[in-house]
């Protein structure tokens, strides 16, 4: 128990009394000394005699402060370097500060007239005024102050009555300023704006707190603007430094939030740097300020602004604008940011939230300006519209105007040094997606290019990976515009003050025309276009737009025959090279260079001239260089097969470009005739082959030369070899077989020789020839008479038997033919009753003439020597009516059938009985119905009775023949059916009948 008593005592135990003793005992000496004993007794005096003070102050001084309001009016005169006027005064305590109020303070300016009243002052007098020897408050208030700012007409700023330039008294300011504390409660501010013509503008309610320590100041600041203009004030910050010195020497920060404002009622009291007639919203800044320099963020939410940015832009109608700015300054540096920054015009054009950041900066010693900027994204089209609104120069806004921007650039950091106005350094990085510009004169454009970007002043890199796209390139094309269904581009470049050198490491494209790929070099070292060095491989492509693919090098008139020329076909296994220096392109002849592009072709189709058929089901070679090349290995024309066909323009840059075709056609000999009748050469040759019939096949060899500027004027030459055809030259005369031979075409002639074959049973010749504007064609050959017979089945004919030789002259004119066919019949014999019997020996002419009266009808001239003429009418292919006249009989056409007139001194009749046609006398197939036969002659032997002075007709008549007579002896009708035996059946108004004996006798006398 004693032991815890000893540990609660208050008394110090030994162990540690000698412990303090042993560390602190060299400490008495000093604190015994004179100078401190000294000290502390005048620490002490000091002390008594500020309690003293506090004392005479409390009970002495203040009770009567009223009695020293003069020497306090003199004192604060002082103090503040005007004359101070006071009312009245009241003092009070707050802890040990004297309190004083004072009501109704006047101060007075230079003049002696009132700069400032104050209806209430209270200051806490602070006792650091004993040192300074000047009035210091510990806090100052005022309340309900109200404050007149004034700006003259001559621009001269009055603050209650003081002036702010030249010698107005800043006594009073310098001095509140250095205050410890200051209050401002309740008070009124009117500016004053008599400059600006404008009316008094009136800040309600102004609540200030400024607390001042050395040069360390915070203060806040809360007003009321009138309720149309804004909502209410709030600013805070704190300041480092001397508030009367400059702004940029200050350092601190500072809080700034108007939750309202309508900007543009400011307008009377406030400059814009912009014209700004609509506009409201709110703001919120904050930021430091650090001896020149500062930085600034600023929320904005902004509705209804209309903005005039420059005298000559419209005005831009944003229906809102919001985002976060951020600016930050120094003296040789300055930079601005936006986060999420967006605005919307009232036409629906938007932003999107858009981060960005520009940076510049100006090194004092080089002068070298540096400069960067970001912006996590762009939309060229939207800036594009707006550029409308933005204050551009000329040339830029031409440039915006004519290339139309389009597209959005992501991630874009980009970095520049520039001495004076000289570009020292760049880079630039950026993502794009779906850019777009248009093309304009040489320079190039595109649209839905994405990729990226990543380049400086010493080079750079270039990845395009797109989908659907388009590339336009005037430069290169006269029909610019390419369109892509995918597009990958990987390409970089290295810049040195010899040269600029790029490589194209690869370039893959598809598209409706063509797919494929390239690579290659170019170097451009300032002189010339430069050299290249470019290789590209064609995967697919598209014949129709084979001509979109020409360069300027191809002239418009071969560039405009391969848009007409070539309008079907798939091109494969594509090839390009173009390596060289381009001032020497196209490299003629393989100096300085080499460009070529070859391409193989299937099912292609050329329209290689106007008015002649086409060549289409091509498979082909194809080269273009100085000129084109197309080489066939298959080939159709209209139904014949080409092979080994060439279509060539030998040059591009001729002043006469010449397209040439050259080719071998095998087929049917009607697709040949078919060729002749759709192309230009049957014009020339009056339609020659119009209407002609062919059966078999032949081969064609042709060569055409056209001229592209003039294409009527083209040279044609084509050799056609029959072999072994069937052919129909005119409609009417019989098919020719067998034929063999060639027959020669130009753009203007026809002719053939010795094209040999069968017609009539027996071979033929024909050569055909040119003759002004007609064309002749002669034929000869040797023709059975039983198969012209049969051919035209006229009656009587099919008794005649042998062959014999013939020639025709076949003229074709305006594409009519007359055809005159001749013989001597040497080699047919008649076995037909006198006139018509003649033996195989005996020469009888014979003498055809076809003509055509008119388009519908073909008319056959029959003359056989001098025993017979006939004349035949062919009605759109079918026999229609004909006559035969025998002796001197007259060739009248009967109204339809075969007439035979007959009128020769002695007809035998029961010799004619046997060759007369049974029946009707109706023809079989085409041939002519024998409608009639007239007899007429001095003696008519028939029924081996002779009649005198006869005239017989018969006509055919129920399967028999119906004769009517009317002769010296019998007057009447008989009816003769020749059916089996036969029989006859008069009626006769008059007959007289003879004995056989008598008969005869008076036929001999």
């Amino acid at each position: 128990m004693r032991d815890l008593d000893a540990r609660n005592s208050p008394v110090i135990p030994s162990d540690l009394r000698v412990a303090l003793y042993h560390r602190l005992h060299w400490l008495w000496p000093l604190l015994a000394g004179r100078p401190v004993r000294l000290l502390g007794w005048t620490l002490f005096g000091a002390w008594l005699l500020f309690a003293a003070l506090i004392l005479t102050l409390r009970y002495v001084v203040l009770p009567k402060i009223g009695d020293y309001q003069s020497q306090i009016e003199q004192a604060a005169t002082q103090a503040v370097g005007q004359a101070v006027k006071i009312g009245r005064i009241e003092a009070r305590w707050q802890g040990l500060n004297p309190d004083l109020v004072l009501d109704d303070v006047v101060i007075a300016d230079r003049s002696g007239g009132s700069a400032f009243s104050l209806a209430r002052v209270e200051g806490v007098l602070s006792w650091q005024s004993l040192w300074r020897l000047r009035p210091t408050l510990a806090l100052l208030v005022f309340d309900g102050p109200v404050l007149h700012v004034r700006r003259d007409a001559n621009g001269k700023i009055t603050v209650a009555g003081v002036d702010t330039e030249g010698d107005s008294d800043s006594g009073f300011a310098e001095w509140v300023l250095q205050q410890k504390r200051i209050r401002i409660h309740n008070a009124t501010i009117v500016w004053d704006d008599r400059l600006r013509k404008a009316p008094p503008l009136v800040l309600e309610d102004l609540q200030l707190a400024l607390d001042n320590s050395g040069r360390r100041h915070r203060f806040g600041l809360s007003a009321a603007p009138p309720d149309a203009l804004a909502a209410r004030v709030d600013i805070r910050g704190e300041v480092q430094g001397d508030l009367g010195e400059a702004l940029d020497r200050l350092s601190g920060r500072v809080f700034v939030e108007l939750a309202y404002a309508d900007l543009a009622g400011w307008r009377p009291w406030v400059d814009y740097p912009v014209l700004l007639p609509q506009g409201r919203g709110a703001l919120r800044i904050w930021g430091d300020l650090d001896d020149g320099a500062g930085k600034l963020t600023a929320d904005v939410a902004l509705e209804e602004l209309r903005i005039r940015l420059g005298r000559k832009p419209p005005e831009l109608d944003l229906a809102s604008m919001r985002g976060r700015l951020e600016g930050s300054y120094k003296s040789d540096a300055w930079a601005v940011a936006g986060h999420q920054v967006e605005l919307q015009t009232q036409a629906g054009l938007r932003v999107a939230p858009t981060d960005f950041k520009v940076e510049w900066r100006q090194d004092a010693k080089t002068g070298l300006v540096n400069g960067n900027s970001s912006a996590s994204f762009l939309d060229l089209g939207v800036l594009g519209r707006l550029a409308a609104h933005l204050p551009l120069d000329p040339h830029s806004r031409d440039l915006l105007t004519r290339h139309r921007p389009q597209g959005r650039i992501s991630e874009l950091k980009a970095s520049w040094v520039l001495d004076d106005e000289t570009l020292k350094r760049y880079s630039l990085k950026a993502g794009f997606r779906d850019m777009g510009l248009v093309a304009d004169r040489y320079f190039p454009g595109g649209a839905g290019i994405s990729g990226r970007v990543d380049l400086t002043e010493k080079g750079g890199e270039l990845v395009i990976d797109s989908t659907t796209s388009s590339l336009s390139l005037p430069a290169i094309f006269p029909e610019p515009d390419i369109a892509l269904d995918a597009l990958a581009v990987k390409a970089s470049w290295k810049a040195s003050p010899q040269a600029v050198d790029v490589k194209l490491s690869r370039l893959e494209f598809a598209g409706p025309d063509a797919a494929g790929s390239a690579q290659g070099t170019y170097r451009f070292t300032g002189e010339g276009p430069g050299e290249i060095d470019l290789t590209a491989s064609v995967e697919r492509g598209e014949g129709r737009a084979v001509w979109r693919y020409m360069p300027h090098a191809v002239n418009a008139v071969a560039r405009n025959w391969i848009r007409r020329g070539i309008v079907a076909g798939r091109g494969y296994d594509g090839k390009l090279i173009l390596r060289g220096n381009l001032k020497d392109f196209p490299f003629r002849d393989g100096k300085g260079g080499k460009f070529i592009v070859t391409a193989k072709a299937t099912g292609a189709k050329v329209d290689y001239a106007d008015g002649w058929p086409v060549i289409d089901d091509i498979d082909a070679d194809m080269t273009f260089d100085t000129g084109m090349k197309i080489v066939a290995s298959k080939g159709r024309i209209l139904g014949a097969s080409l092979a080994d066909v060439k279509v060539d323009i030998p040059d591009f840059e001729s002043h006469e470009e010449m397209l040439l075709v050259r080719g071998v056609a095998q087929g049917p000999t009607s697709e040949f005739l078919r060729f002749i009748e759709q192309s230009p050469v049957a014009e020339t040759i009056d339609h020659f082959t119009d209407g002609m019939k062919a059966g078999g096949s032949g081969s064609l060899n042709l060569e055409l030369d056209i001229p592209l500027r003039h294409a009527l004027d083209t040279r044609m030459r084509g050799d056609y070899r029959f072999q072994n055809n069937q052919l129909q030259p005119v409609a009417g005369l019989p098919p020719l077989t067998q034929v063999n031979g060639r027959l020669l075409l130009t753009e203007s002639t026809v002719s053939a020789q010795d094209i040999t074959g069968q017609v009539f049973g027996g071979p033929l010749k024909v050569n055909v020839k040119n003759a002004g504007d007609r064309i002749g064609v002669v034929a000869t050959g040797t023709a059975a008479i039983g198969e012209v017979s049969k051919y035209f089945g006229w009656p009587l004919i099919n008794h005649l038997s042998g062959r014999a030789g013939w020639r025709a002259d076949i003229n074709i004119r305006r594409r009519n033919a007359d055809v005159l066919i001749e013989s001597d019949l040497l080699g047919i014999s008649s076995p037909l009753p006198e006139p018509l019997n003649k033996n195989a020996t005996m020469p009888l002419p014979l003498r055809i003439v076809r003509s055509t009266p008119d388009a519908q009808r073909e008319q056959y001239r029959i003359t056989l020597g001098k025993v017979a003429q006939g004349l035949v009418v062919n009605r759109l292919g079918n026999w229609e009516r004909g006559v035969l006249a025998v002796g001197d009989a007259e060739p009248r056409l009967p109204e339809k059938g075969l007439a035979v007139r007959v009128s020769v001194p002695r007809i035998d009749a029961d010799a004619w009985k046997n060759f007369l046609p049974e029946g009707t006398g109706g023809a079989d197939g085409g041939g002519l119905a024998l409608s009639v036969v007239t007899l007429k002659t001095p003696q008519l032997h028939l029924m081996d009775r002779d009649y005198n002075q006869v005239d017989v007709s018969l006509r055919p008549r129920d399967g028999g023949w119906q004769i009517g007579f009317n002769t010296r002896e019998a007057v009447g009708d008989v009816f003769w059916n020749s059916a089996g035996a036969g029989w006859v059946e008069g009626n006769f108004k008059r007959l007289v009948v003879r004995p056989l004996a008598e008969g005869a006798m008076a036929l001999r006398r």
